[in-house]
């Protein structure tokens, strides 16, 4: 992807936008690259490459992408020389297949003579090795003799503004949806204070997965006194934490019997006027056969008997709970599938929906 014509940042992301709802899924994206104008006297252009997935061929895709350029104000020109351009997308590599017709040159013919495509592949790819010259791109990107001044620009200018007018945004989800991982990741992009749960800090939690009936209710209690202790000392703004403190009503009417599920409720209703409410909260929804997958694979000793049914009533009662108005808005994001490591252009669309709210 490139531009150099107009708000370039702001083009890229509406175009990763538009590619990832017409074309199919965006796994990965490069930093952006600042580079000065290949083969002509022009603004820097702004560049990346992004990996996508998708059922189209070549052929069907090379034309969607066209179209899209198009969408931007990009005309066809009868011109061959380089030119400026408000939206640039060109197909690099699909898989292994190869073309050579018209239309359509597979791999793009000169991607290895230029730094501004090699550096933001080796990115998403280092060792992916080019059908036709049996190099890797590591190996392309050593050979190249391209000087063109090129520099990487931070992942985080992707990212939107999110705690200019937000002092406290909650994450909340079910068991294994991600919550703290993805708080984690805020806290790398963003300076703000990151508040985590203890969860093992609480001395009832392991007993409570081998006897739910004779332990949930002091397992919530805990909960609940160490949330509000945590969301009501003095605070760091802006501020970020993995919990949602509604999800002490969510758990305990899904432990408690329906008398002990009305004494906890009043508790809550009296103490969390205590503790400081969020300005968003975005909820991470998953299917509980991923998240029984995360639950094995961080591999709490304590939460691996979690039973499907288990998991279920709570995914059952979040989704009551956003029925209900608050004085906030949230944010559900289907994160099946989703991961928010370096690269993730997940991660970007769920900030970016995140900053529209």
């Amino acid at each position: 992807m490139g531009s150099n014509m107009g708000e370039r940042m702001q083009t890229l992301l509406l175009a990763m936008e538009q590619i990832e709802g017409a074309l199919g899924r965006i796994r990965q994206i490069s930093p952006p690259y600042e580079t000065a104008a290949w083969g002509f006297e022009a603004p820097p252009f702004i560049n990346a490459c992004l990996q996508l997935e998708t059922d189209h061929s070549p052929e069907e895709l090379l034309f969607k992408l066209q179209a899209i350029e198009k969408q931007f104000g990009r005309t066809p020109s009868s011109s061959k020389e380089y030119e400026s351009r408000t939206l640039d997308l060109d197909l690099i590599f699909y898989g292994n297949q190869r073309r050579d017709n018209q239309s359509l040159q597979l791999p793009h013919p000169r991607m290895h003579a230029r730094h501004f495509v090699l550096k933001p592949m080796l990115d998403l790819a280092p060792n992916f090795q080019h059908p036709s010259l049996k190099l890797s791109l590591q190996e392309l990107h050593n050979d190249c003799k391209d000087t063109t001044p090129i520099n990487v620009l931070p992942f985080q200018s992707w990212l939107p503004s999110l705690f200019e007018s937000r002092s406290y945004l909650a994450i909340a989800g079910n068991i294994g949806s991600g919550k703290t991982t993805l708080t984690q990741r805020l806290a790398e992009d963003y300076p703000v204070q990151v508040i985590l749960e203890s969860f093992d800090k609480n001395p009832h939690l392991a007993a409570f997965y081998q006897n739910p009936e004779e332990y949930a209710l002091k397992t919530e209690q805990y909960f609940l006194q160490s949330r509000i202790e945590q969301l009501s000392t003095p605070l760091l703004t802006p501020c970020v934490s993995d919990f949602w403190l509604e999800k002490s009503l969510l758990f305990a009417q899904a432990t408690l019997s329906q008398s002990r599920f009305s004494e906890f409720q009043k508790s809550f209703i009296s103490r969390s006027s205590q503790a400081i409410s969020p300005e968003a909260v975005v909820y991470l929804y998953r299917p509980v056969s991923e998240l029984l997958l995360h639950i094995k694979k961080r591999g709490r000793v304590y939460e691996q008997n979690i039973s499907s049914t288990y998991l279920e009533a709570i995914t059952a009662s979040y989704e009551r709970k956003l029925e209900e108005v608050f004085s906030y808005p949230i944010l559900k994001i289907d994160a099946t599938g989703q991961h928010w490591d370096r690269q993730s252009y997940d991660y970007v669309k769920l900030l970016w929906e995140l900053a529209r709210l």
